[in-house]
């Protein structure tokens, strides 16, 4: 009976998600359908299109089905790998020319497959921001390419293209708001070596300015990543640097006359022990005043409190950590790496976990405040997320914290994705995140399509610092993926001032060839509710398309770049979106 239930169910689900609807002349065709929840397969019969049944018959004459993780063979699954390419077609929309953006695209050819996200940065003392491009060559051999803006014609050329050295696995960009100087810098990491990018000196372009021991021993690494290891660290505008090895964090605090002052702190990393060996992770760390002397600290998350290790007037930091107790049982490691007695996964049947996502001042009161992901999990397939807001208080010059949550951030679906912006420009930060739904039909209906729906929601802050029960915006974009490839896209999902009025303006992607943009709206709603829309090839996954004020015009520029999802002729190429 239970498995007779189930399988009614299922078929109202198929019904509501509109699986037969429109498709003539019918016919029954057997398939088997994988269920989670419990883990059994239910022979059906499905209504199929005799295109859809040719389709079917083919595939399984030329191998066998691949579904969740396992492999299957003689059976048709409802899950047809491939099926959408055959009926998926759209008609291109053109794009809203009345509207009051314009913007202006150039296509760049690399002269080599890019690897990275397209990264804008002021490192020349010419106009305009320069472009930095990172990627391998048919050999694999990786390269760094740097683009440099003519103002007159508002256009990119290639400036200096430079062979990096196998031995680099990181890289990091010194921010603006950091550099007391004008330029920002370009910084890679060996395993042995810092290492600085000077832009005029091609007989030298990259200077070692500090040997170090790093959690990376690899001599020749596989890929170069993009790293977090440079920042302003004690709040001077100077860049610093932050490198973790296996027993401490070393420090490269940034001097007003040049060079940097070194420090180490007992700082170690996450260790993740498993049958085999072990995984050090470099721990997370966060910059905020955490005992009211206007100083920032730098915090590390322990298990139940927040190790602190306080600034002093020097613009140095004590190795001596003190500690904040926190009244929730919260963690600065994520569930999925945490290990039980047995050596294995967390019990995701009768989980509760929470673990910090930020500590900061989110509501410009001066105090330091903690959010945190709240998992609660009883099953797979039942799952909520929901974020915390514990604003903090200052109670006898001590930093406490709540009890219960100030606010929590929730919405339908499981949550993820937490961004923190100001959207409105009034000094407090909104609260964007993505939502999903993870049930059984939602599953089966990403399967047939191909795609699953994500929910886009923001929340804004009242006037006491509290974000409301429900989000003030919400959107919803579309997330793909292959079973074929075993890739998944993402959708884009982008906040930008593109217009120049100081108010952040959202992006989305509808589909992979059109760019929807909702304009900011300082009055309380957050964004208009009419999108402009352009009509523009769009990379599959979504954060490969970035944002930034390119030409000094006040107005945010966009840039995109493609993947390994996109064409293969893509590749070597990016475009520069120029607003108007």
């Amino acid at each position: 009976m239970k498995r007779l239930r189930e399988f009614y169910a299922l078929i109202e689900a198929l019904e509501c998600l509109g699986w037969w609807r429109g498709l003539s002349p019918f016919a029954l065709y057997p398939c088997k359908l994988v269920c989670n929840s419990p883990l059994t397969e239910l022979p059906i019969f499905c209504r199929v299109d005799r295109l859809v049944m040719s389709y079917i018959s083919i595939s399984m004459m030329k191998g066998s089905w691949q579904l969740m993780g396992s492999e299957k063979k003689g059976f048709a699954y409802l899950a047809l790998a491939g099926f959408t390419a055959v009926l998926a077609s759209s008609g291109a929309i053109a794009a809203d020319r009345d509207g009051s953006i314009s913007i202006e695209e150039h296509t760049i050819q690399a002269p080599f497959n890019l690897t990275h996200p397209v990264l804008p940065a002021d490192l020349l003392p010419s106009p305009g921001k320069e472009l930095v491009t990172l990627g391998v060559d048919d050999n694999l051999q990786k390269w760094l390419g740097i683009y440099t803006l003519n103002t007159d014609n508002q256009r990119y050329s290639l400036f200096q293209k430079l062979l990096l050295p196998p031995s680099f696995y990181s890289f990091d960009i010194s921010d603006e708001s950091d550099n007391g100087q004008e330029k920002q810098v370009l910084y890679f990491l060996s395993s042995e070596h810092i290492v600085q990018y000077v832009p005029h000196n091609s007989a030298a372009p990259f200077d070692v300015i500090a040997d170090i021991q790093s959690v990376t021993l690899k001599k020749r690494p596989d890929f170069i990543s993009r790293g977090e290891f440079v920042r302003d660290l004690n709040g001077d505008k100077r860049a610093d640097i932050l490198i973790s090895d296996f027993s401490q964090v070393r420090l490269l605090l940034g001097k007003a006359e040049g060079g940097f002052e070194h420090q180490s702190l007992p700082i170690t990393p996450q260790v993740k022990v498993n049958k085999r060996g072990a995984e050090y992770i470099e721990s997370k760390l966060y910059i905020s005043d955490a005992n009211f002397d206007g100083r920032d600290d730098i915090i590390k998350i322990a298990e139940g409190e927040l190790e602190v290790y306080p600034q002093n007037e020097t613009g140095m930091f004590n190795p001596l950590a003190s500690y904040i107790p926190v009244r929730q049982a919260i963690s600065g490691v994520d569930w999925w790496n945490k290990r039980d007695a047995f050596g294995e996964s967390l019990d995701q049947s009768s989980l509760i976990y929470r673990k910090v996502e930020e500590v900061r001042d989110i509501n410009n009161d001066g105090i330091t405040d903690l959010v945190l992901r709240y998992t609660k999990s009883s099953g797979v397939l039942d799952r909520v997320n929901d974020y915390e807001v514990f604003l903090g208080e200052k109670l006898k010059d001590k930093l406490v914290f709540p009890a219960k949550a100030s606010s929590v951030v929730r919405a339908e679906g499981t949550l993820t994705g937490l961004e923190f912006i100001d959207i409105d420009n009034d000094d407090k930060l909104e609260v964007m995140v993505a939502g999903f739904d993870i049930g059984l039909s939602q599953i089966i209906g990403a399967l047939v399509s191909g795609s699953i729906d994500q929910d886009v929601y923001l929340f804004k802050m009242d006037n006491n610092s509290l974000f409301q029960a429900k989000p003030n915006v919400s959107k919803e974009v579309e997330l793909s993926f292959s079973l074929t490839s075993g890739q998944s896209g993402s959708p884009v999902v982008k906040l930008a001032d593109i217009n120049g009025d100081k108010v952040q303006d959202l992006l989305l992607s509808d589909g992979q060839d059109r760019l929807k943009i909702f304009l900011g709206d300082s009055g309380g709603k957050l964004f208009k509710s009419r999108s402009e829309q352009f009509n523009i090839l769009l990379p599959q996954e979504g954060g490969m398309l970035s944002s930034d004020d390119l030409n000094g015009d006040g107005k945010d520029d966009i840039l995109i770049k493609y993947g390994r999802q996109d064409d293969e002729k893509l590749l070597s190429q990016f475009k520069v979106l120029i607003s108007g």
